[in-house]
């Protein structure tokens, strides 16, 4: 069974929108007593970014400790330095650092991850948040202290729909926080 990933090795490229959806491919296997072969064209830098971001989420490990694991199997290890930072940045939400009351709100648009496979919808960040930036052909994630709110436009298709549901399930499985999700459909919303 093949899960194929479109990444350019480029420290511009996201992996941070991929992590849960690779963290699920690898609970499944495991909870098959499977096996994963991670591989890119190398086994330098992407295939290897996406080991040590499970091991931090499996094994509650640091960055450094899961590089450390990885390099020691793999010598040649050594993720590019987007990567990298992005790691590091992920070490905050899946060592679930809750979220500070004076921070924003994450929040996520769902779209293609690459024109090579424009169905695998992925929640991106979005910039500039705000009620302006909702958009009624989209599906969109709003992280806050007290909810993960998933906000649907009615002029969106289902499977984006369906997709944005999902990752609102993955930030709660795979940062370990306990608020509610809410869904609501454009013009139907909570007045909060």
């Amino acid at each position: 069974v093949y899960k194929t990933l479109w990444l350019q090795d480029s420290p511009c490229e996201d992996i941070t929108s991929l992590l849960y959806d690779v963290f699920d491919y690898f609970e499944d296997v495991r909870e098959r007593d499977g096996r994963v072969f991670v591989h890119c064209c190398q086994g330098v830098s992407r295939s290897t970014s996406l080991v040590i971001a499970y091991l931090m989420w499996r094994e509650r490990r640091s960055f450094e400790d899961a590089f450390q694991d990885v390099k020691a199997a793999r010598g040649i290890t050594n993720p590019n330095m987007g990567f990298a930072c992005q790691l590091l940045q992920c070490q905050k939400r899946v060592h679930a650092i809750p979220l500070s009351p004076n921070v924003m709100p994450r929040f996520y648009k769902l779209v293609p991850h690459s024109s090579y496979d424009p169905l695998h919808l992925v929640p991106k960040s979005v910039n500039n948040p705000g009620v302006g930036s909702l958009d009624s052909r989209g599906a969109f994630v709003i992280h806050s202290i007290h909810a993960i709110v998933v906000w649907i436009g009615h002029c969106c298709d289902h499977k984006m729909a369906q997709a944005a549901i999902a990752s609102a399930g993955q930030i709660v499985r795979y940062e370990n926080i306990h608020v509610s999700v809410k869904v609501f459909a454009e013009g139907h919303e909570d007045p909060e």
